[in-house]
């Protein structure tokens, strides 16, 4: 497999560990409503199952989104990362401030993709 190439998750798994990868993250991000709990979930389901996998959220400025992050963090969530440019929002939606608060007061660090 080429380096950064596709195949299965088995394969791309194989390959970091292959190269010496200690630990990764998978960054995904929500860009429209309803998406950041799922990719969350799916993202921590997924770091319990390999031990290199860093927890990693996402988090987008929807009804409930604070009460998604703090169970997020709650269940072991180390990393969150927003797309500001593709999900077309600001970091300063009102609807973000209670996430804002939670990984504030958690310590949890948050990759913010702005272009």
């Amino acid at each position: 497999m080429a380096a950064g190439g596709g195949g299965t998750d088995e394969e791309r798994l194989a390959f970091l560990r292959a190269q010496g990868v200690g630990l990764f993250a998978g960054l995904s991000y929500a860009h429209k409503p309803g998406m950041a709990q799922f990719l969350t979930d799916w993202s921590l389901a997924y770091a319990d199952e390999v031990p290199e996998a860093i927890a990693t959220g996402t988090f987008y400025p929807e009804p409930g989104v604070g009460d998604y992050v703090v169970a997020a963090i709650e269940a072991g969530c180390q990393l969150f990362k927003l797309h500001l440019q593709v999900g077309d929002f600001d970091p300063t939606d009102p609807l973000l401030a209670d996430a804002w608060d939670a990984v504030a007061m958690a310590g949890v660090p948050v990759i913010v993709h702005a272009g």
